[in-house]
């Protein structure tokens, strides 16, 4: 699994987990939500 820390386009970090399949998940670190 690929992990990535980058930070959006209003400034707010995000990780995104990468699965070699394809599939992926984004969370944002502000406000603990789930982005998928």
């Amino acid at each position: 699994m690929m992990v990535d820390l980058v930070r959006d386009s209003s400034g707010l970090e995000k990780v995104i987990l990468t699965e070699p399949r394809g599939s992926s998940a984004q969370v944002l670190l502000y406000g603990g939500q789930v982005i998928s």
